[in-house]
């Protein structure tokens, strides 16, 4: 581990200590020095609002930086008030509609387990309704101001929309028909699975529910493998790789409500459906940063299952064309391979005029020849 990195890992080791409850004195020397690297791990592992709520603890900091977490965290909360106001407004009229929908992720945890909810720092909200009720949705939204976005080629059960609230704030719900995009990962995470173990959530809305804990961890180990290995946005920028604190804040409030009944489910969904080196990967994440208390018979278990599981390979793959053999051999009827065939064959042409700037006078035939002739390398090489 050369210098650079070292002290990476001492602020992180730092900034955990501190969520554990641990007083943070400064360890780091020079002060100014150091301020500003510790504030781009804060904002990495978005946890501004978490340490607002243990200011006290942090004392021996840089005033500037105490003033830097303040500040965020009143940013946050500013944006949690208007985001809940349109939750609340747009699951009140898909009620109205009798269409049953379900927050995922960040904002069902933000309504369930955190004292704030302003401090589960997210930048939209996942929703998931049955496909049958796809059309009543999107109604439902049109009419309460939001447009659809012009989302990025290559996601098939979901979709984005985003309301101008004209305060200077733009909120976004991610439409979900599946809890996955990836028919592999279907498999693991099944719609009507979901759908059928709501748990509400009041301090939200009357109309707000959330998956059931015990699916909400499955969900949460296997997103955060997905996101390690392809990426995910920190402030509009991609980061590839890295364990975030805030995914080992989630794990350990998540665990901290499950019975003896609720770990045993959890291994053996895991196990049964191929995920159980990801569930013990985030349960790791949350002993290691968090100090969280998991039975040692679990542990066993799901360190008994080999690590190279079909679908922890998947979630893992950096390779798109892999990766889209395994999603297609996934679908069972011929005519859904046909259409995510075709539909990863031939994005549109905004599409390609975003991934291809230096060429986006090209005449369209021409874009789609570029991208068919990358592709077809590529799997040349991959062969």
């Amino acid at each position: 581990m050369n210098a650079a990195d070292s002290l990476t890992e001492g602020f992180d080791c730092h900034l955990a200590a501190v969520l554990r409850g641990e007083v943070g004195e400064w360890p780091f020397g020079g002060r100014d020095e150091h301020s500003a690297a510790l504030w781009d791990r804060v904002l990495f592992h978005g946890i501004a609002g978490l340490l607002a709520e243990r200011i006290g603890s942090l004392a021996d900091w840089p005033e500037a930086l105490r003033l830097l977490v303040r500040d965020e965290a009143k940013v946050q909360a500013f944006w949690e008030v208007s985001h809940r106001a349109m939750l609340a407004e747009l699951l009140a009229g898909l009620a109205q509609r009798h269409v049953a929908s379900m927050l995922m992720k960040g904002s069902a945890l933000a309504y369930s387990l955190y004292a704030e909810p302003s401090s589960r720092r997210r930048g939209d909200s996942d929703l998931l309704v049955a496909k049958r009720d796809l059309a009543a949705t999107r109604e439902v939204l049109a009419e309460q101001g939001f447009t659809r976005r012009d989302d990025p080629h290559g996601l098939f059960f979901q979709e984005s929309w985003l309301l101008d609230t004209g305060i200077g704030l733009i909120h976004a719900v991610d439409l979900h028909w599946q809890p996955s995009d990836s028919p592999a990962l279907q498999q693991v995470l099944r719609g009507e699975e979901f759908l059928a173990r709501p748990c509400p959530l009041p301090r939200l809305s009357p109309h707000a529910a959330m998956p059931d804990l015990i699916l909400t961890f499955l969900q949460g180990s296997l997103n955060q493998a997905w996101h390690s290995a392809k990426g995910y946005l920190v402030d509009d920028e991609r980061v590839i790789g890295g364990e975030r604190l805030i995914w080992a804040w989630d794990n350990h409030l998540i665990t901290r409500e499950f019975s003896d009944g609720d770990w045993q489910q959890l291994v053996e969904i895991a196990t049964a459906r191929g995920v159980a080196p990801l569930v013990l990967g985030a349960l790791d994440l949350a002993r290691g940063r968090i100090g969280t208390q998991v039975p040692e018979a679990v542990l066993e278990r799901l360190r008994k299952v080999p690590k190279g599981t079909k679908m922890a390979d998947h979630l893992r793959e950096t390779n798109r064309i892999r990766a889209f053999f395994t999603d297609l051999s996934a679908i069972h009827s011929l005519r859904d391979k046909y259409a995510f065939t075709l539909g990863h064959a031939l994005p549109d042409t905004g599409h390609l005029r975003r991934k291809y700037p230096r060429s986006a006078g090209w005449p369209a035939p021409l874009l789609h020849l570029r991208r068919i002739a990358e592709s077809g390398w590529r799997w040349a090489r991959l062969r």
